[in-house]
Formats: structure tokens, C-alpha cells, sequence
């Protein structure tokens, strides 16, 4: 897995000095492993690197700007195959891919030379693992994997599946941690926590990778089937999560198409219910599922009549009763959009005050979801810092003050303080 974003993006101080020191540890890293380990040869490096930078293009885009491929597979066989310092050298192959390559004035080098060294030290430790572990390395012992050593083989194998797996993200998580203050425990779980079984199946491949290239190098035409279905299928889990990103993004035009004067007010109300659970120290998955549901924490206006939505009037008390009822028709609508079963109350007691005085249930206290408390801060600073059809925007410093005033009744004051 990488750190991969086509456009050139600023990569902080800390984060570049992340990687020029990452970088000076792989030179003292590869260096030594080169006076220990026997090398392969040009030849080897170039076909196997062109095979990993061929499988590396084959990306798939993660969250967070991090990205998974197949070519684990290719980098774990030239492990087996040629032992630590080829395949140290055939990772460098994986720092960039052809897309980047055909838009290098959108690319960052930077992230091409991190991506580079943390793939290959990752590619180092593993097979240092394995050999310490009494891993085989066929070129070494002009063996392949034999049903008399094969058993002995399983635990070093499982275990430097296991290091490459944390290795390459925790260098991952780490830079984006560092880039975007957010922390790696959370990046990695975002990211990341899932990928044991993914990088446990390409290992195996690369276990028959390594078998049929020693045996019979032609046969490797009959891995690219398997490694394409294996590709294909996740790819269609990420492209899953993108429908659901369209979903929100559908819903959102929705509502903002009924009410002019609240277009962007979704999304900001989404960023600033993240900055606030960041403050509060909530889980990065807690974090991103309240991000997705404060954007549609308005979906119910689609139920309500525009002419109330867009008066510049006050409204009567049936108008008011009207809007009052959207958090209900929110909740009906998002009832059937299964990913979002579990964050509907967020949607549905966001009117709530902590006095028991609002609206649609008249809870109180903690017993309003926190979710639903956020976005309830989060609202209110954006309708107020913002122009509506009733009133300019108000002065940031007097919106502060009244959530401050308004703490401990209508609002949550841990989270105001926050």
C-alpha cells in the first residue's frame, strides 16, 4: 500500500523531514543488506521490477488518499525467489505508476521517493523475517517448495506476510498522520485494519508465483487470471464506497436545489462536525460516519414546501410546525439507505436541547446521541455565520459567544469547549 494523490499537493515540514530521514535510513539499510545477501542481477531486477510497476499501475484508491495493488504478489515471490537485497531492489519499481508518470507535472516526487524506500524496507525486514525464521530462498538453496519442507515453511511465511503487512502501513499511516494531524492509530484502522486477509491472499499467490516461475517460468501466464478476478473483486468493494460517497453527494443537491440560501451549508456543517469530534478525540471510523450523516442532516426539507423554506417573513406557528417536521421526514428517507441504518438518529435529534426544550422527541441530556450534539453546534454556527433570506450573516466572535451563552441549555458545553 501507498501514499498516492496525482496532484501536487504540499507536504508539510515535518512530513518531509519524515521522509528525508525514512530515506537515509534505507541507504544505511540497503547498503548493509547488500554486504550480506547476494545479488541477482540486472536482469532479474528489470523483468521483476517491470512486473511490480506493471501491477503497481493497476492501483486500486483507499481512503485517505492511501492505495492497494496486486503487486505484493510479484514482491513477495522475488522475496522467496532471490532473498532480501533483489527484492529490496525490485520494491524501488513500486514508488510510481504510469498514471503518475503520464501527468508528471501534476505528480510529487517526494511521494515518489517515499513510496519507493518504505516499499523496499518493508521488502528488506520481510525477508530478513523469513530467512531468520529458516525461510527457503530457492535461488539460494536451488530448491523450490517440496511436500517434504513445505510444513516447516508455513510460520516463516505467515510471518513475513505479517511484517511486510505492518511495516508498509505504519510507514504509510505515519506520513499521512503527519501530513494531515491525524493520528496513525486511527489511519491505520481507517485504512488499513482490514488489509491482513487482503495482503494474506496475495501472499499466497505470490507463494505459487515463486513455485511455477522456479519450476517453469512460461507458467506464469497462468496467474494472470487469478490475479485479475482478485483485483477485479476488490476493486468493486472500493467502488461501492464511491456510490456511496455519490449517494450523499445526490441527496445533498436535493436539498440544496429547494433552498438556495443553504447551498454549501451541508458540506460545512459535515467539516465542521469532523473538526469538532477531531477536538473531541472520537475515533477516525466515528469521525468519517459523522461526517456522512451531518451532510445530510437537512435531507428532510426536501418534505418541506419551498415557499416556507425560502420566506423572508417570520414564519406562522403552522409554517414553523412544518419545519419542525424535518427531522422526521430525514429519518424516513435515510431508513432504507442501508449504510446509514445505524446514523439516523444523528438526523432525527438534532433539534434537540440539552434542556429538553427542542424538538422532535424533546430529549434531553445525554440522552441526545452525541452525534446529534455535534451537529447541532455545528448548525448553529454555520446558519448564523451565514447569510440566509431573513437576516445577514452574524460576526463570528458573537456567534461564539452566544454558543457559550447557550451552553448547558440548548447546547452540549463539553463539546462548545471542545
Amino acid at each position: 500500500m501507498k501514499n498516492s494523490e496525482n496532484k501536487r499537493q504540499s507536504v508539510k515540514i515535518k512530513t518531509r523531514f519524515y521522509i528525508g530521514s525514512l530515506f537515509l535510513a534505507w541507504l544505511a539499510f540497503f547498503i548493509a543488506v547488500r554486504a550480506n545477501y547476494q545479488f541477482s542481477g540486472w536482469t532479474i531486477v528489470i523483468f521483476w521490477g517491470a512486473l511490480q510497476f506493471t501491477l503497481e499501475s493497476l492501483h486500486i484508491k483507499l481512503k485517505k488518499g492511501a492505495t492497494s495493488s496486486l503487486n505484493f504478489t510479484a514482491l513477495f515471490s522475488a522475496i522467496l525467489l532471490f532473498g532480501p537485497f533483489t527484492a529490496g531492489t525490485v520494491a524501488l519499481f513500486a514508488g510510481v505508476t504510469w498514471r503518475e508518470l503520464r501527468n508528471f507535472k501534476d505528480s510529487n516526487p517526494i511521494k515518489w521517493v517515499f513510496n519507493s524506500v518504505q516499499y523496499s524496507i518493508s521488502a528488506m525486514l520481510s525477508a530478513l523475517t523469513y530467512i531468520g525464521l529458516g525461510g527457503l530462498v530457492f535461488s539460494v538453496a536451488k530448491s523450490g517448495f517440496t511436500l517434504a519442507n513445505f510444513p516447516s515453511q508455513i510460520l516463516p511465511l505467515l510471518i513475513a506476510i505479517f511484517v511486510f503487512y505492518l511495516t508498509n502501513t505504519f510507514f504509510v499511516s505515519l506520513a499521512i498522520s503527519l501530513n494531515d494531524n491525524i493520528s496513525v492509530k486511527d489511519i491505520w484502522k481507517i485504512s488499513f485494519s482490514w488489509g491482513d486477509l487482503n495482503y494474506l491472499g496475495l501472499g499466497f499467490l505470490g507463494i505459487i508465483f515463486a513455485q511455477v516461475y522456479f519450476f517453469e517460468p512460461v507458467g506464469l501466464i497462468l496467474i494472470i487470471g487469478p490475479l485479475a478476478i482478485a483485483r477485479q473483486a476488490f476493486s468493486r468493494f472500493m467502488k461501492l464506497e464511491d456510490a456511496y460517497s455519490s449517494t450523499i453527494a445526490a441527496l445533498i443537491k436535493a436539498i440544496e436545489a429547494k433552498d438556495p440560501y443553504t447551498r454549501g451549508h451541508s458540506e460545512r456543517v459535515s467539516q465542521l462536525s469532523i473538526d469538532i469530534s477531531r477536538a473531541l478525540k472520537l475515533p477516525e471510523d466515528q469521525v468519517e460516519s459523522l461526517g456522512r450523516i451531518a451532510a445530510l442532516h437537512d435531507i428532510g426539507k426536501i418534505g418541506v414546501p419551498k415557499r416556507i423554506l425560502t420566506k423572508t417573513e417570520k414564519l406562522t406557528d403552522e409554517e414553523f410546525s412544518q419545519i419542525k417536521e424535518h427531522p422526521r421526514i430525514g429519518a424516513r428517507i435515510l431508513k432504507d439507505v442501508g449504510f446509514l441504518k445505524n446514523l439516523i438518529p444523528a438526523v432525527y435529534y438534532h433539534h434537540e436541547k440539552m434542556d429538553g426544550s427542542g424538538y422532535s422527541s424533546g430529549l434531553a441530556g445525554n440522552n441526545i446521541p452525541v452525534f446529534a450534539r455535534i451537529i447541532s453546534i455545528a448548525d448553529s454556527y454555520d446558519a448564523m455565520t451565514s447569510n440566509r433570506a431573513y437576516r445577514k450573516s452574524l460576526p463570528k466572535k458573537e456567534v461564539i459567544d452566544q454558543l457559550i451563552e447557550h451552553s448547558g441549555t440548548q447546547f452540549d458545553g463539553n463539546i462548545v469547549n471542545a
